[in-house]
């Protein structure tokens, strides 16, 4: 009944009867949320959020119990796991598409985030990098050109400003990696995310 109500809200459904199946299915198709029974045969669904938040490619997943009976420690266990809500049955069809829509808006304000750190940082990380570069070129040249005309205590406080600059953009250019990598896990897990809309 559940799926097809929700087939008729326009969401596209993949089921599985225990954890072991949802598992599988999360293994080729990364699904943009989770509806599961705390109690299933084979896995149950405290085992099943517990695997999937020890895997980085599907721990993100927006993840909903749904279930009929639930004791106050399934309640601490899956909230410590990352549940994100819980529903109790019996349930209205318009609490099933709130909390689903609700996590939906979450996930997409998070992929937002990541979207506008990744523009503002493109516009940012020319000028980090420009500053200390042409301050290395400016001394660099600038010792090449008059060499004959500088006392050694110049060359060398202009070498230890070359040098300092060199430090500098080894720093920004460290830090613009580590940037660059964060951005493509969060990239890829959006594109993920997008293609299943």
């Amino acid at each position: 009944n559940l799926i097809e109500m929700l087939e008729g809200e326009g969401y596209n459904i993949l089921s599985a009867s225990n954890g072991i199946e949802a598992l599988e299915l999360t293994s080729h198709i990364e699904p943009d949320l989770i509806l599961s029974d705390i109690r299933m045969p084979d896995m149950d669904g405290l085992e099943l959020l517990k695997t999937l938040q020890e895997n980085s490619s599907t721990a993100n997943i927006p993840f909903i119990f749904l279930t009929a009976k639930v004791e106050m420690q399934d309640l601490r266990d899956g909230m410590v796991l990352g549940a994100d809500d819980y529903l109790m049955k019996p349930y209205k069809i318009d609490d099933v598409l709130n909390a689903i829509n609700s996590r939906l808006k979450k996930k997409e304000s998070h992929l937002k985030t990541v979207r506008d750190f990744k523009k503002m940082l493109s516009r940012k990380i020319p000028h980090e990098l420009l500053t200390p570069l042409v301050g290395i070129l400016g001394f660099s040249d600038f010792i090449g050109c008059e060499l004959e005309s500088l006392s050694a205590e110049e060359i060398k406080s202009m070498a230890e400003k070359i040098h300092n600059s060199g430090l500098r953009l080894q720093r920004r250019i460290t830090k613009f990696t580590t940037y660059m990598d964060l951005l493509a896990l969060a990239e890829k897990k959006a594109e993920i995310d997008l293609s299943q809309d």
